[in-house]
This record gives structure tokens, sequence and C-alpha cells, in this order.
């Protein structure tokens, strides 16, 4: 099941959702795997937020509109300006590829502590000691 990660900050109720395919649309976007642009959202990248926003963001009613980067530019562009810092806009964009199981289970049970299970925890443990 793929999550729904809230995401109110540009209208109320709007909530991201990624796939492999829609990564992979960012990936062929920004020419990049999804391991640098991964990279690239930790270290803010602005580029990767709006390529990320532009696949993931659906409307309260579930529809899927698909606007540009510039679109998203501009919006958090407006949202620095009414005083939002950019890690609270980065940080939903980078749970949603942490949920698409992307990063690893590692990572995504430090992000959704609440969903450990002692498979995952198995799992997480078995990445690790893999490198």
């Amino acid at each position: 099941m793929i999550k729904k990660i809230p995401f109110d900050l540009i209208e109320e109720g709007q909530y991201l959702k990624l796939d492999i395919g829609k990564m992979m649309t960012v990936e062929q976007m920004l020419k990049k795997p999804m391991l640098e642009i991964l990279q690239d959202l930790r270290a803010l990248s602005v580029t990767a937020m709006t390529a990320l926003l532009s696949v993931s963001v659906h409307e309260a009613d579930g529809s899927f509109r698909g606007r540009s980067q510039k679109f998203y530019a501009d919006k958090i562009q407006e949202l620095l300006y009414k005083g939002h810092s950019i890690e609270e806009i980065s940080l939903p964009i980078t749970k949603a590829v942490v949920a698409t199981g992307f990063a690893g289970t590692a990572a995504y049970l430090a992000t959704f502590p609440e969903e450990t299970t002692k498979k995952l925890e198995d799992e997480a443990g078995k990445e690790e000691k893999n490198g």
C-alpha cells in the first residue's frame, strides 16, 4: 500500500503519494539516479523538491494535477515569504520518498516507528549487517 503523506502547506487536505513509477519519472526529469536525488533532497535542493512535488502532490479529493516545477518553485518561495522554513517544506517530501521503501527498511522504521514489527526489525538488521 502506498502511503499518503500530509502536505497542507499549499492547500488544506493535500498530500504526497509516491511510487517507483513516479520516482522513475523524477529520475528522467533530473537525469540522475534516485540515490543522488535523495542526497540532493537531504541537501535541501529546490530542484529535487520541485521535481518530486510535481509528481506527488494530490488534492484532498484524491485527484492529481501534475503541476510544473516552476509552479512549485513559486509556491516554495511564497511559503518562505510567509515564514515557513525550507526544512518544514522538505520533510514531508523526504518522508514520501522513504515511504516507497527506496531508502531501505532502517530509514523506513526511523521515519515511521509506529509501523515497527519483528519482521521489519530483522530486515533492517540484515541491511545494516550487509552495509
